[in-house]
């Protein structure tokens, strides 16, 4: 008896279920395209070696060895060492590098002498997911300098 109660709520519900098309987009065909939206977005994992420019004025063994470094990061390779910070804001703006690191002149010269260089870097974070992996690299290669610097110096 109950069994025939249930049947009847049912087929009642599908019946108005297919008199209104609402509901059917609504619990059928919505969250299969969300599902396969979401599964095809990133079907190749996450992104790996974002492009990335260098400004370096110092240009000395210690930022060479620096942008080597930065380039052996998991998100981040270092395509284009740019001349002046137009020419990378430009490139940064046309899409070309997702970021750009400038180093200072007298980088290496200011280590020897117990200063604190400061690196700058600057994130297009227009592209969300390019400009943050961008952003987690370059600040973790900026904070393990300090480190590299206080190891030159005390060498």
């Amino acid at each position: 008896m109950k069994f025939n109660h249930f049947k009847a709520v049912v087929f009642r519900e599908l019946k108005q279920m297919l008199q209104r098309p609402i509901y059917i987009y609504m619990t059928i065909l919505a969250p299969l395209f969300c599902c396969i939206f979401l599964i095809t977005l990133m079907d190749e994992g996450m992104p790996q070696k974002e492009p990335i420019g260098i400004i370096d004025h110092d240009n000395s063994s210690l930022s060479r060895r620096f942008v080597r470094e930065i380039s052996a990061t998991q998100y981040v390779d270092v395509v284009q060492e740019y001349s002046s910070y137009q020419e990378a804001r430009e490139a940064m703006q046309n899409g070309i590098i997702y970021a750009f690191l400038e180093i200072p002149k007298d980088y290496y010269s200011d280590v020897l002498g117990y200063r604190q260089p400061s690196i700058s870097f600057y994130i297009n974070n227009a592209y969300l997911v390019g400009g943050s992996l961008s952003y987690k690299d370059l600040k973790m290669m900026a904070n393990l300098s300090g480190g590299a610097v206080q190891m030159e110096v005390l060498r």
